[in-house]
C-alpha cells in the first residue's frame, strides 16, 4: 500500500497516573511480633543475709539463716523468694506467723509449729526468707523430667520436682541447693493423697 496503516489503538493504563506534586507516603516499618511476656526471675537477686535460726533439729538444719522483707500477700513473697533463690521460712525460730509456700485454693499455710492456719492468699501477712546454712549453692539444676506447670491466676510458670520420700532435713537441702522453695502439688492446683513437708 502508499500508506501504512493506522496505529492500533492502546488500552488505557491500570492505574490512573497520580496528580503531579505527589509523593508516595513512606514504606510501613515491617510487622513486629508481641514483646516475649515471660520474664526470667529464679535466683536473678541476692539472698540477703540475716540472723540464724537455731532449733531442735539434727545436722544443723535447724542453723537456717533468714531474714524478713515485710508484708505482702503470698504470691508477691513467693515471686521474692524465687528471685532471691530462697525458701518461705516462717517457724518459732524466726517469725512464728508468715507466709509458708504451701497453698490450697486461694488459701496459703501462715504457720503454726503444732497447728495448721491459713488465709487468703491476698490479705498481707509477714514474708520471711530462709536457706539452709549447710547449702553452698543454690544453682544446682532440678532434674531433667522436673514439670514446667503454668497458672493462669499466678500469671507465672512453675518448675516442679517430687523427690519422692525424704526427711526434712535432705528435703530442705534439696531446695536451697536449687534454689527453691518447698512445695506442695496443692500450690500448683494439683490434687493428691499424699503426705508433704510444708
Amino acid at each position: 500500500p502508499l500508506f501504512p496503516p493506522p496505529p492500533s489503538p492502546q488500552p488505557p493504563p491500570l492505574f490512573p497516573a497520580p496528580p503531579s506534586g505527589y509523593s508516595p507516603p513512606p514504606p510501613s516499618p515491617p510487622h513486629m511480633p508481641p514483646p516475649d511476656r515471660c520474664v526470667h526471675v529464679h535466683n536473678t537477686l541476692s539472698f540477703r543475709l540475716g540472723r540464724e535460726a537455731n532449733g531442735c533439729s539434727y545436722d544443723r538444719a535447724d542453723r537456717f539463716v533468714w531474714h524478713n522483707l515485710g508484708q505482702m500477700s503470698w504470691l508477691t513473697c513467693a515471686v521474692a523468694a524465687s528471685q532471691q533463690g530462697a525458701m518461705m521460712t516462717p517457724a518459732v525460730q524466726s517469725v512464728a506467723t508468715g507466709w509458708y509456700s504451701h497453698r490450697l485454693d486461694h488459701k496459703a499455710m501462715i504457720g503454726g509449729w503444732s497447728t495448721y492456719r491459713q488465709q487468703d492468699t491476698s490479705v498481707s501477712t509477714d514474708c520471711v526468707l530462709g536457706r539452709d546454712g549447710r547449702s553452698s549453692t543454690r544453682l544446682e539444676p532440678l532434674p531433667a523430667q522436673a514439670l514446667e506447670v503454668t497458672i493462669a491466676t499466678d500469671d507465672a510458670t512453675w518448675l516442679y520436682h517430687d523427690f519422692g520420700p525424704k526427711y526434712l532435713d535432705e528435703c530442705m537441702l534439696l531446695a536451697s541447693n536449687s534454689g527453691a522453695m518447698m512445695i506442695t502439688p496443692h500450690t500448683l492446683g494439683m490434687n493428691t493423697t499424699e503426705q508433704y513437708w510444708i
